[in-house]
Order: C-alpha cells, then sequence, then structure tokens
C-alpha cells in the first residue's frame, strides 16, 4: 500500500528534525491549515514546490517518495 503525501512529509519531518510549524511559515499558511492538508491529503502543485525546496529535494522525488501517482 502506498502511503499519502502527508505521510511522507511527515517522515522527511522527521528525518530532517524539522517541524510542521517550520513547514507551514514556508508555504506561508497558518499552522492550523498544515492540519487540513495533512488530514485531507490536500497538497497542491505549488504546495508540493515549495515543500521540496524546504527539504532541499527535488519535486519529482519528493512525488515519488510517496509512492502516491
Amino acid at each position: 500500500m502506498s502511503k499519502t503525501m502527508g505521510d511522507y512529509i511527515k517522515e522527511l519531518l522527521k528525518a530532517q528534525n524539522k517541524t510542521q510549524s517550520a513547514l507551514a511559515a514556508c508555504l506561508g499558511v497558518k499552522r492550523q491549515a498544515m492540519t487540513y492538508k495533512f488530514s485531507k491529503n490536500q497538497w497542491s502543485l505549488d504546495d508540493l514546490k515549495r515543500t521540496a525546496e524546504f527539504f532541499g529535494v527535488k519535486l519529482s522525488d519528493l512525488i515519488a517518495g510517496s509512492g502516491e501517482k
């Protein structure tokens, strides 16, 4: 079974010792909006591009790492 994008991003946060609050700041949203993104797995392309930059990875690697298609 594939993990969701939110699950993969949580793994990256833990691996890089970063917080959801820091990611929220990078995306320009409130912490509560991050909770929604994770719970509903709602990530726009812009969100994913900024998240990839936040983690220092390529967008394609971020998408591939989640296993989502």
